[in-house]
């Protein structure tokens, strides 16, 4: 029975920092041999032992924290709530029964045992059900930071210490009504510093949002603002033009007679340079125009550039992360045209196809040989690895977060970026 315990207590905490927390778990050699030493010195403890000092959970923790791959203090602060949850769940009802029906402590503690393991056998398919509903929060409890966890580790201890004291009540020293009175005060200091450290969160959460939100607004404003003055600037160009229209023409007209055929072709470049308008490129969604505007006006030069599909006037991808995957999938595409020869033929093109499942943004580019190894480890070409290379894993981690996927390939010298986000809410 204490074996079958202790095995419980292992696959619950593991189902929560797998199936709640995505954990990822240690294949090294030496932490697989580690914990199985400490799993099976553990069990023959319990079988030559009728008193375990150590408690299951505990010693489960211990081998979980061995197994997981993560910060120390997010494997502590995980399995101290992993330890109050255990600690409570099974205590609650035996605690609220003897103060409802004033049975004695001492009978009602031999039916712990019966609660703790209907606790230990629902945890883990709990887990497995709502895995796909955590999956949104996750990210949240991932971005907590050092201070988060520490606080949260600070509140578990003290909860555990109210709870551990709590069977101290019923004692004879004190009246039925002055266990009652003690323990439910007990219940709601533990029932209220949750609801305060969950709110404390979520407070942190939204004014992180908050700043991002106004870090993408104040990039779209310089977007946009830069946007108006290249326009401006080409309509000068284009007035100017204009005005020189008929000097132009007598211009060419005098080189042509002239048959000086160099300086018709470099007067006729100079003519192209200066654009008769200026392409608005529209995809229905603000954010994405001044994006694609954006990078269609610093475009290399001779460099071909489309667009097709829009978005609905309603997407499930948050402003942020469509700007994050937009913005690097089309300025990885314009870095690797501008490698490129300028006699070579460049090309930029992209699809857009959403409705309300799923986002496709497809960008297409002409480009130098990629190698297969590259595409598969997403490195960079550029030397300084440190601030490189790091667009496309951007990408894959909001491609991630929407369950969807990214797709890279290159054939026929052309490089091809697909990333599908799913909605998952």
């Amino acid at each position: 029975m204490k074996i079958l315990f202790f095995g419980l207590d292992l696959i619950a905490i593991y189902c929560i920092f797998k199936n709640i927390l995505r954990a990822k778990i240690n294949t090294s050699r030496l932490a697989i041999a580690c914990s199985s030493i400490l799993t099976l010195m553990y069990c023959i403890y319990l079988f030559t032992h009728n008193n375990s000092v150590m408690p299951y959970s505990l010693v489960a923790s211990v081998i979980i924290y061995v197994l997981s791959n993560e910060t120390w203090y997010l494997k502590l602060s995980w399995l101290c709530i992993c330890s109050l949850l255990f600690t409570l769940l099974p205590m609650l009802p035996v605690l609220t029964l003897c103060m409802v029906t004033s049975i004695n402590i001492d009978f009602m503690s031999a039916y712990y045992k019966y609660f703790d393991l209907a606790v230990l056998l629902i945890i883990p398919p709990l887990t497995i059900l709502f895995r796909k509903k955590f999956m949104n929060h996750t990210p949240l409890l991932r971005t907590i930071g050092f201070k988060g966890y520490c606080l949260i580790i600070f509140v578990a201890v003290i909860d555990l210490f109210l709870s551990s004291i709590s069977t101290l009540l019923f004692t004879d020293e004190l009246s039925m009504f002055g266990r009652k009175l003690i323990l439910l005060a007990i219940f709601v200091m533990i029932a209220m510093s949750v609801v305060l450290l969950t709110l404390y969160f979520r407070l942190q959460h939204y004014h992180f949002m908050l700043q991002q939100t106004n870090y993408i607004n104040q990039k779209m404003l310089e977007l946009e603002k830069q946007h108006y003055h290249e326009l401006r600037q080409k309509n000068i160009d284009l007035r100017a033009f204009r005005h020189d229209y008929n000097s132009h023409i007598t211009a060419l007209h005098g080189l042509a007679a002239d048959n000086d055929l160099f300086g018709l072709k470099k007067y006729v470049k100079q003519l192209s340079d200066v654009k008769e308008f200026l392409h608005d490129w529209n995809t229905n969604h603000p954010a994405a125009d001044a994006i694609v505007n954006y990078f269609y006006e610093h475009l290399p030069a001779h460099t071909t550039f489309q667009q097709e599909g829009k978005f609905p006037e309603h997407i499930f991808v948050t402003d942020s992360d469509l700007c994050v995957v937009l913005s690097n999938l089309l300025k990885n595409a314009t870095e690797a045209v501008g490698k490129q020869p300028e006699q070579d033929d460049r090309k930029i093109y992209i699809l857009i196809y959403a409705n309300e499942e799923y986002l496709s943004i497809t960008v297409e580019n002409t480009s130098l040989p990629v190698p297969q190894k590259q595409l598969e480890l997403l490195t960079t070409t550029k030397n300084d690895t440190l601030n490189h290379g790091l667009g496309l894993k951007n990408i894959r981690t909001i491609v991630e977060r929407y369950q969807g996927s990214l797709n890279l390939q290159y054939k026929d010298n052309l490089f091809t970026a697909c990333a599908i986000l799913r909605n998952i809410y």
